[in-house]
């Protein structure tokens, strides 16, 4: 069993108890499951650091809230064995979001730019084309009357 000090009710549980090990797998995102698992197996190598590094989502099982939380800790062994992870979760879902409004925000001054770039080549080009076009027309215009 484990208990994530103060961060307990994430996963749906009180935050003065504990929480299952199966629980709190079952309320990672099923999309970060995998690599959340592939971190804790490089962590639990007794041939490895023993560093445990790992950001996924959860969702918390009272009321469906998703959640970005990235963790980091390490692994003690006895005897070539894993026998404790100890380490810190942090929820970065704020930033998650700070994140995702940045680059949307970016992604549309981009397209701004790109817009007003082609309105003022389409501007520079139909410029270029009046001229001779207009040349041509006064040209045209002398020889009717001559």
């Amino acid at each position: 069993q484990m208990c994530i000090r103060d961060r307990c009710e994430l996963w749906g549980a009180k935050s003065d108890k504990t929480i299952s090990y199966e629980k709190f797998v079952a309320a990672i995102h099923p999309d970060d499951r995998a690599a959340r698992q592939d971190a804790l197996i490089l962590a639990t190598d007794s041939n490895g650091n023993g560093e445990y590094n790992a950001e996924f989502r959860i969702i918390n099982a009272k009321d469906g809230v998703e959640h970005w939380i990235v963790t980091t800790g390490r692994m003690h062994f006895e005897n070539g064995h894993a026998t404790r992870l100890v380490g810190v979760a942090q929820d970065v879902t704020e930033n998650k979001k700070l994140e995702k409004n940045f680059q949307e925000q970016r992604a549309e001054t981009e397209s701004v730019f790109k817009q007003q770039v082609a309105a003022r080549t389409a501007s520079a080009i139909a410029h270029e084309l009046n001229q001779p076009l207009a040349a041509i027309s006064a040209y045209s215009l002398s020889l009717i009357h001559i």
